[in-house]
């Protein structure tokens, strides 16, 4: 690599900074798309840090000369430029992007809870008002280690009455592992709007998790908007469970 691409005209190096970006971009989205993945505009977003490959190809094709030495050097340059200045504009993209965690309830339910989820059960009668729950300050790899359950993918944050927001675990995964001992859980929580109340019956705060693809959500109060606790949708399923069995 040298500085032998300052030679080109400004039209080609200008065309060749922006034709790489806008077809690594619209390659990847396209993929993203067609296979219908969660979040295809984030996904194509990490992939525009790839360029290891890509500096293979342009060895092969310098070596071939089927390029000229300047334009292999600033091709090189800018593969350089987008796996060093990636990672921000990555860390961007998840932080706007929703979490892809989809809660599947059971595709059939026997008889006896079909009867009990038609029961007039509240929000209220479910909801442990005791559970202790992470609080903005906490460090995501304190967060990781003390609070992560299996099968739990969402998790309510809060401090005091206060509702901060939810984490999921799937946005996690993106934050560099060194970044977890100095990043504050609030900074990565997810306000969110979707919340539910203690007198709102059961089943319906289980289909509107299901159609937000969230598995937690927040409990306020119906008078004041303090936060009181939350309620997933492995509990309400486990008590289902439970009262089927129970009457049988």
């Amino acid at each position: 690599m040298d500085l032998s691409f300052i030679e080109l005209p400004a039209l080609t190096i200008a065309a060749l900074m922006v034709a790489p970006l806008i077809a690594k971009f619209a390659g990847a989205s396209l993929g993203a798309l067609v296979v219908r993945l969660d979040a295809p505009f984030t996904i194509a977003t990490g992939l525009m840090a790839k360029g290891v490959a890509e500096i293979a190809i342009l060895l092969v094709l310098h070596e071939h000369d089927v390029i000229g030495r300047p334009v292999f050097s600033l091709l090189v340059l800018i593969m350089l430029v987008y796996i060093l200045f990636a990672p921000p504009v990555i860390g961007y993209a998840v932080s706007r992007a929703r979490p892809h965690g989809r809660f599947k309830p059971p595709q059939t339910l026997p008889p006896t809870l079909v009867r009990f989820a038609l029961d007039d059960i509240t929000v209220g009668d479910v909801i442990d008002r005791t559970h202790a729950h992470p609080g903005p300050d906490l460090t995501v790899r304190e967060f990781a280690d003390e609070w992560v359950a299996p099968h739990q993918p969402d998790y309510v944050v809060a401090q005091g009455g206060a509702l901060v927001g939810v984490v999921s675990i799937a946005i996690l995964r993106y934050l560099p592992k060194h970044s977890w001992f100095d990043t504050p859980l609030g900074k990565v929580a997810r306000k969110t709007e979707l919340n539910t109340w203690p007198d709102e019956h059961v089943e319906d705060a289980l289909q509107r998790m299901s159609e937000n693809s969230l598995t937690v959500m927040p409990v306020l109060d119906g008078e004041s908007g303090e936060f009181v606790g939350a309620i997933t949708s492995q509990e309400i399923l486990e008590l289902i469970t439970a009262e089927a069995r129970g009457g049988q």
